[in-house]
Parts: structure tokens; C-alpha cells; sequence
């Protein structure tokens, strides 16, 4: 709750405690559309209020009620990450555009490419800041690069597009002595050291162990992973 102006505002998420006053005009569905997408571009502006009665009768702000209830059913109960991605493509932003094309061309996970959009293993915060519409990406073609090196591993070892895999090998590309060409020969030499494990450290060890065998010169020291 806050005040503004000398008006209580209270904040809820919960849309079916508003009731709707009688005999006002029906939904216009293509106004509901156009505000449902602009708050899954822009979110909810804090100046966007709703008026009630004391009984939660809504007198102004119908429509915005409507495309918050379809959102919120849509969201909890049936959007998929394609659903999330069509729809921002549909309101023409890029980076979901990119997420498209690298998951389609490369069978990538979503949450796959959006670490690679972030350069770090993806968290809880990156999937709302996904559904909020609100992805970003810093360099376009090297996540292009990235997902066509992981594409290649996949020659030699199939399970590489697996997030866990993406994740691990992150960690190791943002060590600078870490050379991505050396580890993919070593992958086709000797792919039988590479195996199906389940957790990112898993990998992070068998990518570290199998970037050390019969390797010449300096050998790559993880000291904690």
C-alpha cells in the first residue's frame, strides 16, 4: 500500500477480488490486446491504477483488468518458453528473434542459449527477466559462434547441446589460458572420455581432465570449480 496525492493505492496480484460494474460496455478485444502488449514490453506503470468502490467495484480501468487477468492465465497456467518467445517476436525484439534461430538451427535449450546470451549458467532471475520480455544480448554473432562450436562437439560427442554440458564449458571459456580449438581435437581423438554425467561440475571435470591427457606444455589447473 501507498499514497499518492492523497489517494490510498494498494497493489495486488490477485484479479478476481475486482468485480465489474454493471451494465458497463463490453470488452473491446483489440484495446485488451494492445494493452497486454504493452505491458509485456514495458510492464506496469505505476500511474496505470485501477478505481474501486470500497465493495472492489471497478469504475475506470476495465480493459487493463481484462489484459491483466489474460496475462496472469496465461502465464500460470499454459505460456511454454515458445509461447514467451513468439510473442516478443511478434512485438519485434531482436534478442528473441536470435533465441529462435540459434534453437532452431543447433537444438539447443532455451535456457542453454540464454547463457550463452549472458556468458554465465542461467539463473532463476534470467528466466523472469525472459518472460518479462526483458532479454539482452551484448555480442550476437559471438553467441552464433559459441552455439556452432557446441554443434560441432556434438559430432563427437552427442549429448554437448545438454545445458549442464553448455554451462560447464561457459566456465572454462572465460579463462583466457583455455584454448576452445585444442579441446575440440582433443574431443575427436578421444571421445570415449567423455561420457553422459548429470550436474555442471561433472562436466567441468571430465572437460578439464580430457583438455589435460597427453597434453604438451602447461596444464590447465582449476583450483575450485
Amino acid at each position: 500500500m501507498e499514497t499518492h496525492n492523497g489517494t490510498t493505492i494498494n497493489w495486488t496480484t490477485d484479479y478476481d477480488i475486482f468485480k465489474l460494474v454493471e451494465g458497463n460496455r463490453n470488452p473491446d478485444h483489440s484495446h485488451v490486446r494492445r494493452i497486454k502488449e504493452s505491458i509485456l514490453s514495458n510492464g506496469w506503470f505505476s500511474t496505470s491504477m485501477l478505481t474501486v468502490s470500497p465493495a472492489m467495484r471497478v469504475y475506470d480501468g476495465q480493459h487493463r483488468l481484462w489484459a491483466l487477468r489474460e496475462i496472469s492465465n496465461n502465464f500460470v497456467s499454459t505460456w511454454k518458453p515458445r509461447d514467451y518467445i513468439d510473442s516478443y517476436i511478434t512485438l519485434k525484439k531482436e534478442p528473441y528473434v536470435l533465441l529462435k534461430e540459434i534453437i532452431d538451427e543447433y537444438n539447443l535449450t532455451y535456457t542453454s542459449v540464454l547463457s550463452l546470451m549472458k556468458g554465465v549458467a542461467t539463473h532463476q532471475a534470467d528466466i523472469i527477466e525472459f518472460r518479462g520480455g526483458e532479454l539482452k544480448v551484448a555480442n550476437p554473432l559471438l553467441v552464433k559462434q559459441q552455439a556452432a562450436w557446441i554443434n560441432e562437439c556434438r559430432k563427437y560427442y552427442p549429448y554437448a547441446n545438454n545445458s549442464n554440458f553448455v554451462h560447464a564449458i561457459l566456465f572454462f571459456w572465460r579463462m583466457p589460458e583455455f584454448n576452445p580449438d585444442e579441446f575440440l581435437k582433443k574431443l575427436k581423438a578421444h571421445r570415449n572420455l567423455m561420457y553422459p554425467v548429470t550436474t555442471t561440475n561433472e562436466y567441468k571435470k571430465l572437460i578439464l581432465d580430457l583438455y589435460n591427457y597427453r597434453r604438451k606444455g602447461v596444464r590447465l589447473v582449476v583450483t575450485q570449480f
